[in-house]
């Protein structure tokens, strides 16, 4: 009898403990990592210490990044993906219905209601993309109430100032709407580079234009547009218009054919005369300014090889050149970072160059890439 009791009681003590080896964490659906989590009413993927708290990434669709959603009801119903470090406020991602970048929406209400796609580094602000219905370019709106209730899309650098694009409806462009109130309860668009509706209206805003010129190198046919505005605009929030001109022609309207383009981003700043040539039947029109790089950087180019990956821990370029330049791994003289795309594809440095100088038109072309040089060569 003895020994039936203690056999018994062995088999109950071992089966008890696997029951309870196999009770989940009440929290272990919302801390589970990298893995896609099924419900019976959203399916997701959720990355490292993310979606932490009540409601945590109920109805996202999507997949979230590290270090995200950690508010209350953070990514709920925001079927669209998430970046890394983003929406960390309560109900911060509410509603968001689109994807949103890294490092954004850090703070109460910052997302919700949005149904936009929302980049890196932006609407930092209390309530500051509440309710926004619209494209939200790289670290903008990043004040209290800057993109508040607002209709329509807004560039990179914009909306800096204090509730600068409250209440706005229209697109608004890149570097715009830096002043205090600049741009609050105005309808209608704003060009790129115009600090205030007031600037705009004493002629302060208006685009360059390059008279019977046509783009050589077309990025994309947009189609049909009333005014070279609206085609503007639409470039703007268009992710495969990298440059910043578009080609207008007053026949586009009747020949539907025609169409408003986009061009090609330039390999120089300023470009060069080359890259137009002469259509009475077109105009040009800049809506964003071409950007400048020192004379260590290759824009839009990618190494020839690549050495190593050095990883996601860098914030800037220089921090990246750093780090190669003592890496042992490191046997060339520069590296490959993306502005866009870092935090998720790491920075690379590159093999050692072929030759001396180096010769960058070899070097393969890359939107999503650049080459910074951190040492000459020998």
């Amino acid at each position: 009898m003895k020994t039936f009791c203690v056999a018994f009681l062995t088999l109950f003590v071992k089966t008890y403990s696997r029951k309870i080896q196999r009770l989940p964490n009440r929290n272990e659906t919302k801390k589970l990592s990298g893995v896609e989590l099924k419900r019976s009413t959203d399916t997701y993927t959720a990355g490292h210490n993310s979606c932490f708290n009540n409601g945590g990434c109920r109805g996202s669709e999507a997949t979230i990044g590290d270090n995200s959603c950690h508010g209350f009801n953070a990514c709920r119903h925001s079927k669209g993906n998430i970046g890394h470090y983003s929406c960390d406020g309560e109900e911060s991602c509410y509603y968001a219905d689109g994807t949103i970048g890294d490092h954004s929406c850090i703070v109460l209400d910052s997302c919700r209601e949005t149904v936009a796609t929302i980049a890196d580094n932006s609407c930092h602000g209390y309530s500051s993309c509440e309710s926004t219905s619209g494209t939200i370019g790289d670290h903008s709106c990043t004040v209290n109430y800057a993109c508040r209730n607002h209709v329509g899309s807004i560039g990179d650098n914009s909306c800096g100032g204090r509730n600068a694009c409250q209440n706005h409806v229209g697109s608004i462009g890149d570097n715009s709407c830096t002043a205090n109130y600049a741009c609050q309860n105005h309808e209608g668009d704003i060009p790129s580079n115009c600090e205030s509706v007031e600037a705009m209206e004493a002629g302060l805003c208006t685009p360059t234009v390059l008279p019977n010129q046509a783009c050589r190198d077309e990025k994309k046919n947009l189609g049909l547009f009333e005014t070279p505005e609206q085609c503007m605009d639409a470039a703007m929030s268009d992710s495969e218009c990298t440059g910043g001109e578009i080609m207008w022609s007053g026949w586009s309207v009747s020949y539907h054919s025609w169409g408003c383009r986009c061009c090609s981003e330039h390999l120089t700043c300023p470009p060069a005369t080359s890259d137009y040539y002469s259509n009475r039947h077109w105009d040009i029109y800049e809506y964003r300014n071409c950007q400048t790089f020192p004379e260590n950087v290759e824009h839009n180019k990618q190494c020839i090889s690549q050495s190593k990956n050095l990883g996601t821990g860098f914030s800037t370029p220089e921090e990246c050149m750093a780090a190669a330049a003592s890496d042992s791994g490191c046997t060339g003289q520069e590296i490959m970072w993306s502005d866009s795309y870092s935090s998720s594809w790491g920075c690379r440095c590159c093999s050692e160059n072929p030759t001396c100088p180096p010769d960058y038109s070899s070097y393969p072309s890359n939107s999503n890439w650049d080459v910074y040089r951190y040492e000459e060569c020998q």
